[in-house]
């Protein structure tokens, strides 16, 4: 359920009338990116990244929240297929990408990019687009990163870019179109970068990014249904909140890079250390066939993968990938 909360506690940056992007005051914890999205002149407010909402009267006054009826809900908003597709060049300029190719492959890396559907802004920021199960491109996540891979500036959406002030995004997991696909087992991570990084590297298994902490939502966990998933978290207090998640939905879950002590460190800068470690990021090192598959395994319940079936029911063909997983949990 939506949490609602006080109209006064939104940051209005001094203005009074249209539409601004201001950090949530419910999920925030630090954060400055644009996650809450206010109207000012309609008085309403949705936060995309905890789905958090705030409504103001025409007078004015705060609602109580005993006084809130449920709204209608609205259709949700998407971006045409071509106009994605017209964001998947200028990877030269892409600081994402180059990064990615420093350190791997670059056919790798272009699979993957492709795979995904990463595209790149008119600014040269990196687009992680959120197509969803059926194909549908809800919307794209905009960032930008420096030449070692971090981030830099502050996370957007194109729709905010483009000043799309009507436009209702439902956010999906980063890889949702990837689902219906193949039956390997599903991990979730945080992270867009970590899962590209994971998919290179991993490619055993398919890996999602939730875009967050906040990112286990009933409504976008539908589409996991009769699959057998994993939850990585970061090193952060999101750990409990996805245990009891994962709890909730029947996940396994890792604890593996839990307990570090770095700041915001996640799987994709654990597999990093690893290929480090071992091969100096020598690009030609086939991280599958070294021991960190089974931490990854271990790391989770050792039962066996449920049989997959898409959301109609139909199953999902073993692939050849799916059988050397169930050898190595043996």
């Amino acid at each position: 359920m939506n949490k609602i909360f006080e109209w006064n506690t939104i940051d209005f940056k001094g203005k009074s009338h249209g539409q601004i992007h201001v950090p949530c005051p419910i999920c925030k914890k630090g954060k400055t990116d644009g996650a809450l999205s206010v109207n000012i002149s309609e008085g309403k407010a949705i936060c995309h990244r905890c789905e958090s909402l705030s409504f103001r009267d025409s007078k004015s006054s705060l609602v109580s929240i005993e006084d809130i009826k449920p709204l209608p809900p609205r259709p949700i908003s998407f971006f045409e297929i071509d106009y994605v597709s017209r964001t998947l060049k200028n990877y030269d300029n892409n600081s994402f990408v180059k990064f990615l190719k420093y350190y791997f492959l670059e056919d790798e890396v272009d699979n993957t990019i492709n795979k995904y559907r990463v595209g790149t802004s008119k600014q040269s920021t990196t687009v992680f687009w959120q197509i969803d199960y059926y194909g549908k491109a809800r919307s794209g996540k905009v960032m930008n990163y420096d030449s070692t891979g971090h981030r830099t500036g502050y996370t957007t959406w194109v729709h905010s870019i483009l000043k799309l002030s009507d436009f209702n995004l439902s956010q999906c997991f980063f890889g949702e179109h990837l689902i219906s696909t193949t039956n390997k087992p599903i991990n979730i991570v945080e992270s867009e970068k970590t899962a590209i990084i994971c998919s290179i590297k991993l490619p055993k298994y398919l890996w999602l990014a939730s875009g967050g902490g906040t990112g286990l939502s009933d409504s976008k966990c539908k589409v996991l249904k009769n699959r057998k998933v994993t939850l990585y978290p970061d090193n952060d207090k999101v750990y409990d909140k996805w245990k009891k998640r994962a709890d909730e939905l029947g996940f396994d879950i890792s604890n593996l890079v839990k307990g570090n002590e770095t700041k915001g460190y996640d799987l994709g800068d654990w597999v990093m250390h690893k290929i480090s470690t071992v091969k100096k990021y020598d690009p030609t090192f086939d991280l599958e066939d070294y021991e960190i598959c089974k931490e990854l395994i271990l790391e989770s319940k050792t039962n066996e993968p449920k049989d997959c079936y898409d959301l109609n029911g139909n199953p999902i063909a073993q692939s050849q990938s799916d059988a050397l997983i169930r050898l190595m949990m043996l």
